[in-house]
């Protein structure tokens, strides 16, 4: 124990002052004249060791106290410096008593009481410095309290060796000097540091563990780990800033809040960052700097005005639902995702992995991934930079000096949401609006006018409770990226009780694109099955309907990979003389079309056609769908060469036939070069042929004296728009059937067999007839309504080539004339194995159409192809390919008997006459049947049920060689004849007929798969995607729902 009234000091320089195992140290004491202290607090003067603050060396002071002791106490007014060799505890030192030795021989105990703490009591600093060892604080009174330093005195806890640690067990308090734990091997606090004034907290070390709290008034608080760093407990300022930084982790539990009411916070992690569910960052000053160089980040809440968030990984959600940012701006950078999908929680409106925020402008830039949901109005704009510095805080050095030790970081202006990798953009709000500004790039720049940009493809979502503002382009990938996923790309934006308003009120004269291509060449057909939905659902806000309309303020261009469309309104009405979708240049709705039709054959089968304009210019691909209403549908007219011919002649731009719907694409919108006739305003040349059969059946059967003809046209199946109302070029128009990508309002389609069309909206049309020799039996008309339905899907043609408009359909290859597809058709056999199973392909690929010219050459065929063994279930398929979709048509049943083919039958009766194939000449019916669809139907009826050779002629071609061929089922000799059915020239414009080989059982399958097909339209499939029980896609309080 030593105690002087003044102060203890080191007179021997480096050498050791004191060996001991504990030692009492006090200075600037009372004591009595027998030599008892009286009081610790003397006058306020005397010092343990003292500063060398001029050396230049802060680790150095040669004039501190030299020890060797396990346990240390000491007291004094103006500072106490301590250079301990190998380790000691502060704490309790206990009493010290000691035996004087008097003169006359006799011994006086001297006792001095028991000792804790460092303290100094007039603005003294506290130094300690261990050159090996361990230092642990300890609370030796039971106050709690361990170090304590006057005034502006500063605390210095250093160790020096790998192994020397720095353990906090009791207080370490400054009134308002700096506070400073440096330890070459770990730091663990698990009592208080607190400071006042000005005062700062700098605590370094491999490892770091706050255990408890750690708080100043105005000064910084710096933590720093060469390793990693725990917190478990708070660390506050009231105006200073704080900093964690730690070269590997950092890890903070649910009580390691951080919270700065006006200062700045910086927390920045070499690896992995992690917050946990309760973890809250408080930075009031307004900047706050989040970093995870080369790890992952896991969120808690953080308050700040601005935030910026960075992880060399992932950002992931730790809070489930509650929100991890809360400000005005944030902008977010992950090397992966930022946040997550959430597909099994089963709610599809909630995503408990999604970042959570309530902040106006938020930016972003992902590889993989971006899913976020703020809690209510959100931009997606430019976010300003984030700066944080940490300059104030101070180390405390051994010679009394100090050193500043700042750290900033700093975070660049980032805007609008970029995914530069292949993922998905999930942006929603749960009540209030979504706008995608553009960005403020320099021009040139490849981000100029972007709100939204995914260059590697991928999905995008924008949902927002109310209205969507789209101001900015939404491109979600670059020229010559190409994707094989279907489920890779697309673009949805989804304003439930809202609006979508395409725009930048800034500048309306600006165009905006939302692309999943970025392909700016007109005609492109890299195909990837992507997507973009626009969707905006009616609400309900009381008593008042809100949203439902979609709004298009600015030139608007929307690309897939598929299509392009630039114009959804004015939908077609009567006099409106310039519509989206399709019109008519010359005249508004309704028109009358005064047609000279075009003969077929020997005249009695007629084309009829009509001009329309269809889409705008720069729109590409762009599906047209027409139900015909053509009663008898023969599909073979499309392979007639005359029909052809004259369809070329007319410069029909679809294909010719004579079956009831139909559809066909059209590249490029807009006035086409395929028009013929300039005079046309680059309108085309819509026809279809109807034959006298089709005109005996209209007014024999139906009583009809006009058709109406259904017409539909729809931008590509890839681009939809959803929404009650559609507005754009000044007019707002209701949409019935909320597919605004489309004029069909009509959710199903009249099946084959019926004669009632479909009711669909806008423009009609007249169609004349004019009379030709010979002519049917009553002239007609036929009304045209143009409509909007879309019975398949079809995708876009590849590798089109443009054809001469009086190109033939040849056998094997060639192209349908004026239109822009090439076409190639073939004969396939598949057999049937099984009853019911499917059909394997026996013969790929036929391109000789002789073998279905004679019994004959069929039996030769049949014979030079050896795959073809004795059995039954074999099928002859005919199959056509057009600008990339291909038609498929079961058209013969057969089966091989000892190496030749025959009828294949179905199960037969017991007792009933066993059939054979035979030759028959061809009879003409002597009259036409009144009812020929009383006859079995399951047979269709090849043959013309009139009484007329020119119009059999018209109808069947007029080669007496090829009527001659013509061949029946019929009964064995001797049996009664069940049925006839006639094959003709209709199924290949080279051949006759394939002797009869039809039956009952495969022709009705043929006719119900067609009928079937009927049914498919837009409309219908477009109902059922609304209507489907994933929330995500309901339209929600809508009345024409």
């Amino acid at each position: 124990s030593l105690n002087a009234e003044r102060s203890v000091l080191d007179n021997n320089g480096s050498s050791l002052n004191v060996l001991s195992d504990a030692l009492r140290i006090v200075a600037d004491a009372a004591i009595s004249g027998a030599g008892s202290v009286i009081s610790l607090n003397g006058n306020g003067a005397g010092i343990i060791g003292g500063p060398e603050t001029g050396n230049g060396t802060p680790n150095a002071n040669i004039n501190a106290l030299n020890l060797q002791v396990s346990t240390v106490a000491a007291q004094s007014a103006d500072g106490i410096y301590l250079r301990e060799a190998d380790g000691l505890t502060i704490q309790s030192t206990g009493m010290i008593s000691v035996e004087q030795s008097n003169f006359n021989s006799s011994t006086t105990t001297r006792t001095d009481a028991s000792l804790s703490d460092l303290v100094t009591t007039d603005n003294g600093s506290i130094k300690l410095l261990s050159a090996q060892g361990t230092i642990t604080v300890s609370d030796g009174d039971g106050d709690g309290v361990g170090i304590k330093a006057d005034g502006t005195g500063d605390v210095l806890l250093q160790t020096q060796t790998a192994t020397g640690d720095v353990i906090v067990d009791a207080a370490i308090t400054s009134a308002l000097g700096h506070v400073t734990l440096r330890a070459a091997d770990d730091v663990d606090v698990n009592a208080g540091i607190s400071t006042g004034g000005t005062g700062t907290v700098f605590i370094t070390g491999a490892g770091v563990s706050i255990d408890s709290t750690t708080t100043t008034a105005d000064g910084d608080v710096l933590i720093l780990s060469t390793q990693s760093l725990q917190q478990t407990a708070l660390i506050s300022s009231a105006s200073g800033n704080v900093g964690l930084i730690a070269a590997r982790t950092i890890a903070q539990s649910d009580s390691g809040d951080i919270t700065s009411l006006s200062g700045d916070v910086l927390v920045e992690a070499g690896q992995d960052w992690t917050m946990s569910t309760g973890t809250v960052i408080i930075a009031g000053g307004g900047d706050f700097e989040g970093k995870s160089l080369a790890g992952d980040i896991a969120l808690g809440q953080i308050r700040s005005a601005r935030a910026a968030v960075t992880a060399g990984n992932d950002v992931s959600d730790a809070n489930g639902t509650a929100l991890n940012i809360i400000g005005t701006a944030v902008t977010f950078r992950a090397g992966g995702q930022i946040g997550n999908s959430d597909p099994t929680n089963g709610t599809v409106l909630t995503n408990l992995n999604a970042i959570d925020t309530q902040v106006s402008t938020l930016a972003a830039l992902a590889g993989t991934g971006i899913f976020i949901e703020d809690a209510d109005s959100l931009i997606i704009d430019s976010a300003a930079a984030v700066n944080v510095s940490i300059a104030g805080p101070k180390q405390a050095n051994f010679n009394s000096s100090t050193t500043d030790v700042p750290q900033s970081r700093g975070t660049a202006i980032l805007e609008d949401l970029t995914m530069t990798g292949v993922g998905e953009i999930r942006i929603t709000t749960v009540s209030d609006s979504i706008t995608l500004n553009r960005g403020i790039a320099i021009a040139g720049d490849l981000l100029k006018d972007i709100a939204v940009y995914a260059p590697g493809g991928g999905k995008v979502s924008i949902q927002a409770a109310t209205d969507i503002f789209v101001r900015g382009n939404i491109v979600t990938r670059p020229e010559g990226i190409v994707s094989t996923d279907p489920t890779t790309d697309g673009i949805r934006l989804i304003a439930n009780s809202g609006d979508i308003v395409i725009g930048d009120p800034s500048d309306l004269t600006r165009q905006i694109v939302i692309s999943t291509d970025h392909d700016e060449v007109n005609g492109s057909n890299d195909t990837t099955d992507d997507v973009v939905d626009l969707i905006a659902r009616v609400g309900q806000v009381g008593n008042a309907t809100v949203g439902g309309k979609i709004s298009i303020q600015s030139p608007v261009t929307i690309r897939t990979d598929g299509g392009v469309a630039k114009k959804f309104g004015p939908r077609p009405d009567v006099g409106v003389p310039s519509t989206a979708f399709f019109q008519y240049v010359s005249n508004p709705l309704p028109l009358a079309i005064d047609n000279s039709a075009a003969a077929w054959g020997t005249g009695n089968a007629y084309i009829n056609a009509f001009h329309v304009l269809i889409g705008q210019s720069g729109e590409e691909n762009l599906t047209v769908d027409i139900d015909w209403q053509d009663p008898s549908e023969e599909p073979g007219v499309f392979y007639h060469s005359g029909t052809q011919t004259i369809a070329g002649n007319l410069g029909i731009y679809n294909q010719i036939s004579s079956e009831r719907i139909q559809q066909f694409l059209v590249e490029k919108g807009g006035p086409s070069t395929q028009a013929i006739d300039n005079n046309t305003n680059g309108q085309i040349v819509v026809g279809h042929l109807y034959t006298a059969l089709d005109y005996t059946r209209f007014q024999q059967q139906q009583n009809r004296t006009t058709i109406i003809i259904d017409l539909s046209v729809s931008h590509h199946s890839s681009i939809n728009l959803t929404a009650s109302s559609i507005a754009q070029s000044g007019v707002t128009q209701r949409v019935p059937g909320l597919d605004a990508a489309s004029t069909d309002i009509s959710t199903t389609v009249s099946d084959r067999g019926s004669d009632t069309p479909d009711i669909f909206e806008n423009g009609i049309a007249l169609f004349k007839i004019p009379t030709v020799t010979p002519a049917p039996p009553a002239l007609f008309t036929s009304t045209f309504v143009p409509r909007a339905d879309r019975p398949f899907n079809v995708a876009p043609p590849e590798n089109q080539a443009v054809l001469s408009a009086q190109s033939t359909a040849e056998f094997g290859s060639g192209a349908v004339g004026g239109s822009v597809f090439s076409t190639e058709v073939y004969f396939q056999i598949r057999r049937q194995y099984e009853t019911d199973g499917p059909a394997e392909v026996v013969v790929e690929r036929i391109t000789d159409s002789s073998l279905i010219s004679s019994r004959e050459a069929f039996e030769k065929f049949v014979e030079q192809n050896p795959e073809l063994q004795d059995g039954a279930g074999y099928e002859i398929w005919l199959i056509s390919e057009t600008g990339g979709q291909k038609v498929e048509r079961p058209i013969v049943e057969f089966e091989i008997s000892g190496g030749q083919p025959g009828t294949m039958n179905d199960a037969e009766p017991e007792g009933s006459p066993a059939q054979q194939l035979k030759d028959l000449p061809f009879e003409q019916p002597a009259e036409a049947d009144a009812n020929p669809e009383a006859q079995d139907s399951e047979i269709p009826q090849a043959s013309l049920d009139v009484d007329s050779t020119p119009l059999e002629s018209a109808h069947k071609g007029t080669s007496p060689e090829i009527n001659n061929a013509d061949q029946a089922v019929s009964a064995a000799p001797g049996a009664e004849q069940e049925t006839s059915t006639l094959v003709s020239e209709a199924l290949n414009p080279s051949s006759a007929a394939l002797v009869g080989l039809m039956v009952r059982r495969f022709r009705k399958r043929q006719q119900e798969s067609a009928t079937a097909q009927s049914t498919f339209s837009r409309a219908a499939r477009f109902q059922r995607k609304h209507s489907s029980p994933n929330a995500e896609l309901e339209v929600r309080g809508s009345s024409d729902v």
